[in-house]
């Protein structure tokens, strides 16, 4: 198992609570495009800075052609309509709890994808931790929808 990339994989989520829990309470109330707009012009130079500046001299470091470069653009596109349904939840008053919570569905529907797309079926591990995860998602809704609910 490569550690850098469990770290990332840790990370990541740690980093998007934080991400949802300020949205929540601070950006709620600005437009999900202003929103992604301003995302993805900071990440967009981030990206291009540090790129420059780790890869610069790594010509192995090719950006993508062809195929690739369409199923890159078509992926951005999917990305696209995710984030704009996914901030807009948080202008339509969907609280943190309920939007992280749904987040988790994001498995299921990968297995989902990938059986329509390589034919791979999930093992029984994988359909029982689905199952558990409907229940985990189905409680931390309830219990978002709940008046004594405390702040996080």
């Amino acid at each position: 198992m490569n550690i850098k990339g469990l770290g990332y994989a840790t990370g990541a989520p740690i980093l998007y609570g934080l991400g949802n829990v300020i949205i929540e309470q601070e950006l709620k109330g600005v437009s999900n495009l202003c929103l992604m707009i301003i995302f993805n012009a900071t990440i967009l130079a981030l990206a291009l800075l540090t790129r420059q500046l780790l890869y610069a001299g790594d010509a192995s470091y090719a950006f993508p052609r062809g195929s690739i470069l369409l199923w890159a653009f078509s992926i951005a596109l999917v990305f696209f309509v995710a984030e704009y349904m996914y901030l807009g939840s948080y202008g339509l008053g969907v609280s943190v709890y309920a939007v992280t919570a749904l987040t988790m569905l994001i498995p299921v529907f990968a297995s989902l994808f990938r059986l329509f797309w390589v034919a791979e079926i999930p093992n029984g591990y994988l359909t029982a931790g689905y199952a558990f995860g409907a229940v985990a998602i189905v409680l931390v809704i309830i219990g978002s929808m709940q008046p004594d609910t405390p702040p996080i």
